[in-house]
């Protein structure tokens, strides 16, 4: 993952609460040539007893307002 990272074929969003993480979700942009404006996200995960307020939406806003600056369109 840290290779990945690294070359900007991932981006990780994440939310802490006094310093444990407490949710996350991956932005995984399309690697082919005619698909630069596509991205998959992948391994939203929200803690369970964080769970039920609203950070998996959060979250989701996040990763779309951040795609739309990378011209991503489609997700």
């Amino acid at each position: 993952m840290e290779h990945e990272l690294r070359q900007h074929k991932l981006t990780i969003f994440t939310v802490f609460h006094e310093q444990a993480l407490i949710a996350s979700a991956q932005l995984v942009p399309c690697r082919k040539q005619n698909g630069k404006h596509r991205a998959e996200i992948e391994k939203l995960l929200v803690h369970p007893e964080a769970q039920r307020q609203g950070l998996a939406t959060k979250l989701m806003e996040a990763v779309k307002q951040y795609a739309l600056t990378q011209h991503i369109k489609l997700l």
